[in-house]
């Protein structure tokens, strides 16, 4: 019968196993396998792992979770009698947020006194949950994916990326030290529900927020859209906090008459949404664009083109293109003197 051991990870980061009554802490590393597992390498010579019976590495098996100091943990699989209540804490910091991959940093310390940084990489998706609240789903292969959530708070910067902020206790000074995780990725609006931010096209990582938007009438001349959302928080009666997320660009027409919202993410990144509309013209010439979605809905979004904005632009231009599509200009007779 083969001989039962029992795992933990110490303050250091290193591997403790005890069997036969002996305590034993075998230098080595961390890593994730291509399905999630967390592996432990030995780097100990061969004579050393014959005399106590062990092996290259260890595997082990069980449920991601991030616990309340943002560290890792793997609650080890309960269809071991031997680990039902195993758990495995990683202490570090979340370093990256790369579209498919979450990546932790881990520091390490032998007997002899001798740090070694190294990284643990989770291979997965971002999201966020039905509360707004960012989310990691580690993929696995043969079990169902566990999801990482992170109870921080974000925001919007000045280049209108999502950036994840959280507080994390330092294990010498117990002191709480802010971390920030900045998601690289562009802005979406393709529902009268849904706010998105899009890591890449090829990638499943994305936000789908909930949102109200904030004002209904948009003028282009201030470029900017407000949406009111709770951010990174549990919506209930009690804790709402509602805030207001601010996308900033410039709008423009195309020959197709769709209407764009151009917005630079900085280090010469833009990326633009295009918007199918619907076009009016009031009583006071100004012309009132609702933006449609890809399957023509409604987004509760209308954008004001007023007289005085229309003579900064190539009016003319955009009243041919109308007549031309006979959307209304014709139809209604109505004419903008310019």
């Amino acid at each position: 019968m083969s001989e039962k051991s029992k795992y933990s990870i110490d303050e250091n980061n290193n591997l403790t196993i005890e069997k036969n009554g002996r305590r034993l802490k075998p230098r080595g590393r961390f890593a994730a396998t291509k399905d999630n597992r967390l592996i432990y390498w030995l780097n100990e010579p061969c004579a050393w792992r014959r005399k106590y019976r062990l092996g290259k590495a260890f595997i082990f098996e069980g449920k991601w979770k991030l616990n309340d100091n943002h560290d890792l943990e793997l609650q080890l699989d309960k269809s071991d009698p031997w680990q039902k209540d195993g758990v495995l804490a990683l202490k570090g910091y979340i370093v990256s947020a790369e579209k498919d991959r979450m990546v932790f940093q881990m520091k390490s310390r032998d007997s002899q006194g001798k740090s070694t940084f190294y990284f643990l990489k989770l291979g997965g998706y971002w999201q966020a949950d039905k509360y707004n609240r960012i989310n990691f789903v580690v993929k696995k292969s043969k079990q169902p994916a566990d999801t990482l959530l992170l109870s921080g708070t974000w925001q919007v910067n000045q280049n209108q990326r999502i950036v994840y902020s959280y507080e994390k206790a330092s294990l010498k000074t117990k002191a709480k030290i802010t971390h920030r995780l900045d998601f690289t990725g562009y802005w979406q609006i393709n529902s009268a529900q849904r706010l998105t931010y899009i890591f890449s096209a090829d990638s499943q990582s994305r936000f789908d927020f909930r949102y109200q938007i904030e004002t209904p009438n948009l003028y282009p001349a201030e470029g900017v859209i407000k949406y009111r959302l709770g951010a990174g928080i549990r919506q209930s009666k009690s804790s709402a906090v509602p805030r207001i997320i601010c996308l900033y660009g410039t709008w423009k027409f195309n020959r197709k008459l769709e209407l764009s919202f151009w917005m630079d993410y900085g280090r010469g990144m833009a990326h633009k949404i295009v918007f199918a509309t619907q076009i009016r013209i009031d009583k006071k010439n100004d012309i009132a664009i609702s933006l449609l979605d890809s399957r023509n809905k409604a987004l509760g979004i209308r954008v004001i083109f007023t007289h005085r904005f229309l003579k900064k632009l190539d009016a003319q231009i955009f009243l041919r293109l109308e007549a031309e599509k006979k959307e209304f200009a014709v139809r209604t007779g109505v004419r903008i003197p310019f």
